[in-house]
Order: C-alpha cells, then structure tokens, then sequence
C-alpha cells in the first residue's frame, strides 16, 4: 500500500496481527528437533553410567571390615608403586626396565580409577591414605646410584607384586562384597601379568650384573 508524505510516495507494510503459520511449523520444528537432542543426550549419559563399573550398586553401600581394609590397602599399594614407577621412568637404564615402569604407571593410573569409583560407591574414604608424602621405599630408590637402580626397582616389584597378587586373589574367594570380589578377581589377571615381567626383568638383571663381572 502506497501513499504520499511531503510529495514522496511511500510504500506501507501493513502487519498482520496473526502468526505467520510457517513460521510457528519452524519454530516447533526446532523445539521437536532440541527435546530430541536433549533426550538422545540424557540416553547416552545413562548408558555410560550404566556400563561403568560398580554402576549397578544403589548408593553408598558399607562394608565389612576386612573388604574395607582391602580396598584402602590395595589404594596405598597402587599409590606406592605408580609413585616409584614414575620415577623409573626418569632413571632407569635399561630400555626394557623404563618400558616396564611406564606400563606400571599407565595400568595403575587405569585400576586407581576404578579403585575409587568402587570406594565412592561402598562409602571408603580413601584420600588420607592416597595424599602421604614420599615413603621411605621411595627415599631409599630415589637416593640409588644409576648403577643399581634398575636392580632394585625391579627387586622391588617383584616382592611388592608378590604381595598384591596374595592378596587380590583372597578377595576373590573370600571377600564378602561381590563387587569388591569382582574387582580382585578382574584385576589379578593384570597384577601376575606385572609379577611375570618383573621376574623376567630380575633374571635379566642378574646375568647382565653376571657379565659386567666376568
């Protein structure tokens, strides 16, 4: 519609009070197409919670005294040795000794996360027993000569090994919790393949010292 202001034709829109209707279909279009985004996202969420481990268990489930005890030792023990395999990395000599240890930092940084989803959910307060300072273990390697280092390191997870393989495989038969049963039994296959290679590393070491000698 046209008409005329100070001689100039201008041409007037006139606005419809009504909606446009193809504009309320888009609108409701995107409406449709974020409520599904949302609900595929909240379906994906509870997926991957569902598939976590430990997921199943309703709460914060308290335990007896010797699984507790268990899974506070098996936290300390973890800390420890991924603590003295970090420092391999930095020292050790032998190639295959600074492999070993970056495979005990990498498997340990993996099971301390399910250790603490499995303490979360069973109400087992583990931060004072992870957040100590340097053991004396780890004074005593860190003050090693070079020349000794990769022997007592593995010395070291030979016997610390020997030790969590002991005890994961009491907890699988014995523990009263089934999820803490099912932790030991699912981490016992990692820990004696972790024992056999500081075995091999051991016998390694001592024919190298053996031909270093002659």
């Amino acid at each position: 519609m046209s008409t005329l202001l100070n001689n100039h034709p201008v041409t007037c829109i006139a606005w419809k009070s009504e909606t446009n209707p193809n504009k309320v279909k888009m609108e409701i279009q995107m409406k449709t197409k974020y409520s599904t985004l949302l609900s595929t996202t909240k379906l994906a969420l509870c997926g991957i919670l569902l598939s976590a481990p430990y997921a199943m268990a309703a709460g914060n489930e308290s335990l007896n005294g010797s699984d507790e005890k268990f899974i506070k030792n098996c936290a300390v023990h973890d800390m420890e040795e991924m603590k003295l395999a970090e420092l391999a990395v930095q020292k050790a000599n032998h190639p295959d000794v600074k492999a070993y240890a970056e495979r005990i930092v990498r498997d340990h940084t993996t099971s301390g996360a399910s250790l603490a989803a499995l303490a979360s959910i069973k109400g087992v307060e583990l931060s004072g027993d992870t957040e100590s300072g340097p053991t004396r273990t780890y004074r005593s390697l860190e003050k090693t000569p070079l020349t000794k280092f990769d022997k007592k390191f593995i010395d070291r997870m030979v016997r610390s090994h020997k030790d969590h393989v002991s005890n994961h495989e009491k907890a699988s038969k014995h523990a009263e919790d089934d999820d803490v049963k099912a932790y030991a039994n699912e981490r016992l296959t990692t820990l004696r393949l972790h024992l056999e290679h500081a075995t091999n590393l051991s016998v390694l070491e001592s024919e190298l010292s053996a031909l270093v000698q002659q």
